[in-house]
C-alpha cells in the first residue's frame, strides 16, 4: 500500500494583520494508514517532511510574494489559467458546493 494514497494535505491560509498571515498545514489519513501503529513512523515522516518544505522552501517565496502585492502597481492577482488548471479547478468545485448549500 501506497501511503500517499490514503493521505490529504490541506493548507489553511488565516489573515492575522494586513501584513501577517498564520499558515496551518492539516494531514488526513483514512484506512490503517490513519490508526495502526504499522504506519506510525510513516505519518511522521509525511509530517516531517510537509514541515521541511514549508519552513525551508514556501515561507521564503510566500513572505516575497506578500512584499510584492504591497506595491501600489500590483493587479489583481488572479490565477494564471493555463499554470494553476487544477486550483481553478478545485476553487470552482468547492464554489458550486458552497452555493449548493453542501
Amino acid at each position: 500500500m501506497q501511503v500517499w494514497e490514503f493521505t490529504v494535505v490541506v493548507f489553511q491560509i488565516v489573515p492575522v494583520t494586513e501584513n501577517r498571515t498564520r499558515e496551518k498545514i492539516h494531514l488526513y489519513y483514512y484506512g490503517d494508514c490513519a490508526t495502526s501503529d504499522d504506519y506510525r513512523r510513516v505519518r511522521e515522516g509525511i509530517a516531517q517532511n510537509w514541515n521541511d518544505i514549508n519552513r525551508n522552501e514556501d515561507i521564503y517565496i510566500v513572505e516575497k510574494m506578500q512584499i510584492a502585492r504591497s506595491v501600489p502597481t500590483f493587479g489583481s492577482g488572479e490565477l494564471a489559467p493555463y499554470w494553476d488548471r487544477a486550483t481553478v479547478a478545485f476553487t470552482k468545485i468547492m464554489a458550486g458546493m458552497m452555493d449548493a448549500g453542501a
